[in-house]
């Protein structure tokens, strides 16, 4: 029984390193999933602009499609190619995205320069009689209407994220250097 003090004194230190041990797996842990949470937050986001950007070329491509299209107007054309490059300069962001106005209005933007290259090719007969001019506005229509789904898709990964920050803070506080630069971000639906 002489040993009993040591013996208790080794079941202590090995109980507290186990310990250290769990938390310190734990804390692994939970930085591991918040990484992973918002690898899949970013494909989202990065899925969605990459539409966007498709779209996007595409309208310029198409809007050049119609300038070598007899009966196209050269100005109309001109102007509207001016105005699908500024498109980029309305786009919103991550952080922008946190006021509504900022997704209004480039919504807003992108439709009207929709409706302008539609209205060109309805104004040029000769213009639908091309097939790359119908497969062009095709593709654009099928991007555009699929902006819901890919906002709806994003925002289902940054309720997962935000909830997680919230519901993991203590431990993520504790274990995850730069906590306190993490934000929540913003979704496109407006009401939660």
């Amino acid at each position: 029984m002489k040993y009993a003090p040591i013996y208790f004194a080794l079941i202590i230190v090995s109980a507290c390193t186990n310990k250290i041990k769990n938390t310190e797996s734990e804390g692994s842990s939970i930085a591991s999933n918040l990484q992973s949470i918002f690898s899949k937050t970013d494909s989202a986001w990065a899925l969605m602009i990459k539409s966007d950007d498709n779209k996007i070329q595409n309208l310029k491509r198409l809007t050049k499609e119609l300038q070598l299209i007899e009966g196209s107007s050269e100005s109309g054309l001109n102007k509207l190619s001016s105005q699908i490059d500024s498109l980029n300069l309305f786009r919103y962001s991550r952080i922008s995205m946190q006021n509504s106005f900022v997704i209004d209005l480039y919504d807003s933007v992108t439709n009207k320069a929709i409706f302008e290259v539609k209205k060109q090719i309805n104004q040029n007969k000769n213009a639908t009689k091309y097939q790359l001019v119908n497969q062009l506005i095709s593709e654009i229509q099928a991007a555009d209407d699929s902006v819901l789904q890919y906002r709806k898709a994003y925002d289902h990964t940054v309720d997962g994220y935000n909830k997680y920050l919230k519901v993991n803070r203590k431990n993520l506080k504790r274990n995850y250097p730069g906590f306190d630069t993490l934000k929540k971000y913003s979704v496109f639906r407006l009401f939660e």
